[in-house]
């Protein structure tokens, strides 16, 4: 088994319960890995053979697309759909933060972890 990682994705995008995240957006960092075998890819050396990562890429970037009011739900949308487009993905792991929220006291970053 290999695992990938694919960290510090950054999107901006507009998910959130504030109206105001739903006209500006905000800024947002996903992290994503997942293991799968890869005994092919590595005797082959060929994407072809491997999970390929920028399709995984493709599928964050549309999920971020897709508006959302909690990022407990974006998180978990994210997971499933690479899971329904790689069978072999398994333990798939969501991270999504929303840098600098729009809360009532200052904080960096709000993280939603699906495992």
């Amino acid at each position: 088994m290999v695992r990938i990682e694919l960290n510090n994705i950054r999107l901006h995008a507009y998910h959130g319960v504030h109206q105001i995240e739903k006209e500006n957006g905000s800024e947002f960092r996903v992290d994503v890995s997942f293991e799968y075998n890869a005994d092919s890819a590595i005797q082959s050396d060929s994407i072809a053979d491997a999970l390929d990562y920028e399709r995984v890429l493709a599928i964050v970037e549309r999920c971020m697309a897709e508006r959302k009011e909690l990022i407990e739900t974006l998180a978990s949308t994210i997971q499933k759909e690479i899971q329904h487009d790689f069978d072999s993905a398994k333990a798939v792991r969501i991270k999504i933060c929303k840098l600098n929220p729009p809360v009532i006291l200052a904080i960096n970053e709000i993280c939603v972890l699906v495992e």
